[in-house]
C-alpha cells in the first residue's frame, strides 16, 4: 500500500526521491480505447508559418531512446552532454513531437495539454501534422485548424488518427497559457541512465532479470509513444 515504516526505510526513501530531476506536472493528452476528442494545435512547426505566434513559440521535437526489450523505459538522448547510455548501446534515436493543444472533450471545459507522439517511417499523427504544416494547400499552418483525434486499441496495438474538422470554431491561440515544452520530455542524468533503462520493472534473479507485474515504471509520462 505504499507505507514506509522505520527510520532506516524512511531515510532510504528520502535518498531515492532525488534519483531523477524534478519536472513540471504536465497535463498530457490521454485517450481511452475508442475515445475521440477535438484538438486545436496552439503552436506551429516553423516561424515561417503565416500564423506563427511569437508568444506561443514552436512545437519541439526531442531525440529519445527506449530499451528495445522494454520500450516503456524511454528518456531523452544526452549525447550532446558527452555521455548517453542509449547511444552507447547502439539504440535507435526516436524523434518525438511535443506540442501544446487545446483539448475539447464532451462534458468538460476545454483545457490545454501536451500531445506527445513519435515520428515514424510507417506514419503517425506527428507525421500527419508535420505534413499539413509544410503544405501550401493547407496554408502552411496547423493552428488555424481543429482536428478529431481518435485512439484505437491498447498497449502495443494502440494507434491514433487525426481528421481535420471542416466546421470548427476559430480559436485565438494566444488566449491560453501553455506548458513549458523544454521541461516536458523525460530526462535522466547520464550517470543514472543504466539503472533507469535496465531496472524499473525488472528484478534481478541471479544473473537473469525477470519482469515484475506489480510495479509501475518510472517514465516521462504515462502516455503511448510509437516505438
Amino acid at each position: 500500500m505504499g507505507f514506509i515504516t522505520g527510520l532506516a526505510e524512511l531515510d532510504k526513501s528520502l535518498a531515492e526521491s532525488n534519483d531523477f530531476p524534478d519536472r513540471q506536472k504536465t497535463v498530457w493528452v490521454k485517450l481511452a480505447d475508442g475515445e475521440s476528442v477535438k484538438v486545436t494545435p496552439l503552436q506551429e512547426f516553423d516561424t515561417g508559418s503565416p500564423n506563427y505566434s511569437e508568444k506561443n513559440g514552436l512545437a519541439v521535437t526531442n531525440l529519445e531512446h527506449a530499451n528495445p526489450d522494454h520500450f516503456q523505459y524511454h528518456a531523452s538522448c544526452t549525447a550532446d552532454e558527452g555521455s548517453c547510455y542509449g547511444c552507447e548501446q547502439g539504440w535507435w534515436q526516436k524523434r518525438v513531437l511535443y506540442i501544446n493543444v487545446l483539448v475539447e472533450k464532451a462534458g468538460e471545459e476545454p483545457y490545454v495539454a501536451v500531445l506527445s507522439r513519435g515520428f515514424s517511417t510507417k506514419g503517425s499523427i506527428a507525421n500527419d501534422l508535420r505534413a499539413i504544416a509544410a503544405d501550401e494547400d493547407f496554408d502552411y499552418s496547423i493552428t488555424d485548424k481543429t482536428f478529431k483525434l481518435t485512439r484505437t486499441g491498447s498497449d502495443k496495438k494502440t494507434s491514433y488518427s487525426i481528421q481535420q474538422l471542416p466546421k470548427a470554431k476559430k480559436v485565438n491561440v494566444e488566449e491560453y497559457d501553455l506548458w513549458d515544452l523544454e521541461q516536458a520530455p523525460f530526462k535522466v542524468e547520464p550517470e543514472k541512465q543504466e539503472r533507469y533503462y535496465t531496472t524499473g520493472n525488472l528484478k534481478s534473479d541471479g544473473d537473469t532479470p525477470k519482469q515484475e507485474s506489480a510495479k509501475e515504471p518510472v517514465t516521462a509520462e504515462k502516455v503511448d509513444v510509437d516505438w
